[in-house]
């Protein structure tokens, strides 16, 4: 539940809107006496969409009370999937599973041209529902109900015949209220037979299976949302008026605010002051180690003198402890590559013990006793506090923070229970270096810029574009075709995921689709590499990765005992420092390259309703994720859906769904600067973990998939990149990725750890999913075998 207006409340107890903390959370803290007094400051509510069962108190909360309210409390109310199967349920219906759940499918809506379908036309809209309504006395427009999954995809743009079913009016019986539910009047059905949208016939109760919010839900969609308002509004003035006059006495004594954080994180009273002398000491030792940093970039910008894996040499040997580069190895403009200095630090932060450490220049470390909540909050203000005011406007990152966030950080916002890890696994859940000096490489320009955001630091520039100079001659021969590199491969050994257990989870999966828990689950799993030990190891690798997988989105990374090879092709979430827009990239939907298989042919199946419904599904829920970041007035754009993209191993569709906050054009440019920072840490927080990583609706799907695959995902699933000091922010999704931890090391062997997955819907091939699984393990574990 959200509110996006001052006159609407969102009940929804498990919605795509996994992203938003709720007022749900608080009004079920109120005296049960007090809910319709609270609903009494709206004008209507609105109920779901789900995902569950209406008949499952646990999956439907509060709903069942909206619908028995005492008559001078009812609101106006909008069921919309469990909403309207609430509804349906509470006047005398039936439900019962489909013969095929309809999940991320658009499809013709038939209706009778009145009420709130008064003059909308051509209804065109997605459904997730695994159970259907039944309304007694063969009430339907068809006998059965049919595979309506199995059948494509309605085009929303499309210029098919109208669905508006004209032939049918209030007085024939389709659209009159049954026997079994006198109070039901039907609206609409599909084509199949299946109960769209019903009204009750005294009070203001609507209902609507479909989801009118979707991205692929036609205009008309719009227009039922605005009739229903108009509706609501005419009945509160014609019913409500007089209710309104005698309770505004009893109202004004009774103010309600929304909690600040969700209620599974909410501190005690005990605990606040305590949180805040934590706090407050942690950002006090923040601010002295970024001292050093001064308020405009210090840039030197020139030509590239030699190729970019030179420099990425260069920056390798100038680190001896963390290093962190981001690089595009193919069709991306930047590499951005950290170059130790004297202030350089690292905050760790860890799920299991609730500890936030400053692991120090000297080698010394620092820990707080911290909830996610406040270390958050101290990354984003000193990234605010040390805000630059000046820098090469092209460059994307001028200095600030690059690292990773784990899986499980956005498990923990979600509320959703953590296993816990074996004393092996003791990967920081954050893990950031903050990072004062930078080489950042644009491929377009063929320019490097050299930066600093340390004060007086003009010596360290002058020695680093020397340095840049000298890199004239040719590279040497490649590391990666060394002896010491194919002999490393040979010693490998390789241990892939069990083939029938995962099989096994797939069915298991779509058994929790069928039954309604959730309409697409991003099943994963992983393989398990044991090398021998060498401080070499990680580098060769990484340069075998890069030229086996070239990608947008490569990272090398080692902080501290972590090291991460990333060649992920997912852009998760960036934000632009100059007009505050934000963007996500979804990526769901995969064909495998093959001699066989061109991109004509791959647009061709990953246009079918499995392959298409499996992206819908994630834009939708990241819209939903970007609405509860920028609010209910902000705009939040779909710039393209379903599109297929050519990658090194695969074809994938990929979405852009992009945010544009609200600001008020009367702020400062300093002012209006703090904004789009603000938001983009916001949307950081608000969209993990990423949702092409977990299904949706995101927090029953990571329930779900917590339970069956029984480990932790770490950095893999999680999200990697940086955050600007400039006020930008960019990080991918960590897919296609390998992780070490060197607190695995025995016996003189490494272990490296590689994760992959795909999203299983209910018309999943359960062999193909483990065919596709295998295509994205091998990707990344084509580099850790030898050549030939």
């Amino acid at each position: 539940m959200r509110v996006v207006s001052k006159k609407i409340q969102f009940l929804d107890s498990t919605s795509f809107v996994g992203g938003s903390y709720t007022d749900s959370a608080y009004l079920q803290m109120a005296p049960k006496s007090n809910h319709a007094l609270y609903l009494q400051n709206f004008d209507a509510v609105v109920l779901g969409p789900g995902p569950g069962n209406p008949e499952a108190t646990s999956d439907v909360g509060l709903f069942s009370q909206i619908w028995r309210l005492p008559s001078l409390d009812v609101v106006p109310v909008l069921g919309i999937c469990l909403g309207f199967q609430s509804l349906c349920i509470a006047y005398g219906a039936s439900i019962r599973r489909m013969l095929e759940p309809c999940h991320g499918h658009a499809k013709g809506i038939k209706h009778c041209d009145e009420d709130i379908f008064n003059n909308v036309g051509e209804v065109i809209a997605t459904n997730y529902n695994s159970l259907e309504v039944e309304l007694g006395d063969n009430h339907s427009l068809a006998e059965d109900s049919g595979p309506t999954s199995s059948s494509p995809s309605v085009d929303s743009g499309s210029s098919s015949p109208s669905t508006v079913c004209t032939e049918f009016y209030p007085s024939q019986p389709e659209f009159e209220p049954s026997l079994t539910c006198p109070k039901l009047r039907p609206l609409a059905w599909d084509d199949f037979g299946t109960l769209m949208s019903v009204k009750h016939v005294e009070l203001p109760f609507w209902g609507l299976q479909f989801h009118p919010e979707s991205c692929k839900s036609n205009a008309a969609c719009q227009s039922i949302i605005k009739n229903w308002w108009n509706a609501s509004m005419h009945w509160s003035t014609c019913a409500r008026r007089a209710i309104n006059l005698s309770r505004s006495k009893l109202l004004s004594g009774h103010v309600w605010s929304r909690p600040l954080t969700p209620i599974h994180i909410m501190a005690k009273p005990c605990d606040i002051a305590e949180n805040h002398r934590l706090t407050a000491t942690l950002q006090e030792e923040l601010q002295a180690l970024t001292a050093s940093s001064a308020a405009i970039v210090e840039c030197h910008t020139m030509m590239l003198p030699t190729s970019g894996g030179r420099v990425l040499e260069l920056c390798r040997s100038l680190s001896q402890n963390d290093q962190a580069m981001l690089e595009s190895t193919r069709k991306g403009r930047f590499n951005i590559y950290a170059v130790p200095g004297p202030s350089d630090f690292r905050l760790e932060y860890s799920l299991e013990t609730s500890t936030c450490t400053l692991n120090l220049p000297d080698q010394d470390k620092m820990q707080w006793q911290m909830k996610l909540l406040h270390v958050l909050d101290e990354i984003q203000g000193l990234v605010a506090r040390r805000r630059v005011k000046a820098g090469h406007d092209s460059v994307p990152f001028f200095g600030g923070f690059i690292g990773y966030f784990s899986y499980e950080v956005g498990l923990e916002r979600l509320g959703v229970k953590q296993e816990r890890r074996s004393a092996a696994e003791v990967l920081p859940d954050i893990n950031l270096l903050w990072v004062e000096r930078s080489i950042v490489i644009d491929h377009v320009s063929n320019e490097a810029h050299i930066q600093s955001i340390r004060k007086d630091d003009s010596t360290w520039m002058a020695e680093t574009v020397a340095k840049l100079n000298r890199l004239s001659c040719p590279e040497p021969p490649i590391a990666l075709r060394s002896a010491r590199l194919q002999a490393l491969l040979t010693a490998a050994k390789i241990r892939l995921p069990d083939e029938e257990i995962y099989k096994r989870e797939i069915q298991a999966c779509q058994d929790y689709l069928r039954s309604g828990d959730s309409y697409e689950l991003c099943l994963t799993t992983g393989a398990q590499i044991s090398l021998p030990t060498h401080p070499e190891n990680s580098w060769l690798l990484y340069h075998n990765l890069r030229r086996h997988n070239p990608v947008p989105f490569s990272a090398f990374l080692r902080l501290g005992k972590t090291t991460i090879l990333s060649s992920s092709p997912e852009q998760f979430l960036s934000w632009d420092r100059s007009s505050g827009s934000i963007n996500m990239m979804p990526m769901k939907g995969t064909v495998a390259k093959s001699p066989c298989m061109n991109l004509a042919q791959a647009k061709e199946i990953l246009a079918s309703p499995k392959e298409s419904a499996e992206n819908l599904m994630i834009a939708d829920l990241i819209r939903h994720d970007l609405y509860s970041t920028v609010g209910w007035n902000a705009c939040v754009d779909v710039i393209k859906l379903c599109q297929v993209v050519e990658h090194e191993t695969v074809y994938q569709l990929v979405s852009h769904i992009r945010a544009t906050p609200s600001i008020p054009p009367t702020l400062s440019a300093d002012e209006r600067q703090q904004e789009i920072m603000r938001y983009g840490h916001k949307a950081l927080r608000q969209t993990l973990p990423p949702g092409s990583m977990t299904g949706a609706p995101k927090k029953r799907s990571c329930e779900i998939l917590r339970r069956l695959e029984q480990r932790r995902r770490g950095v893999y699933s999680g999200v990697l990149g940086y955050l600007d000091v400039g006020g930008a922010g960019a990080f991918s999704v960590c897919i296609r990725t390998a992780v070490s931890n060197a607190h695995e090391d025995r016996d003189g062997r490494q272990t490296w750890r590689v994760g992959a997955g795909g999203a299983i819907t209910v018309l999943s091939d359960v062999d193909a999913e483990w065919e596709e699984m295998k295509t994205k393990l091998e990707s990344v574990l084509r580099a850790f075998r030898p050549d030939g």
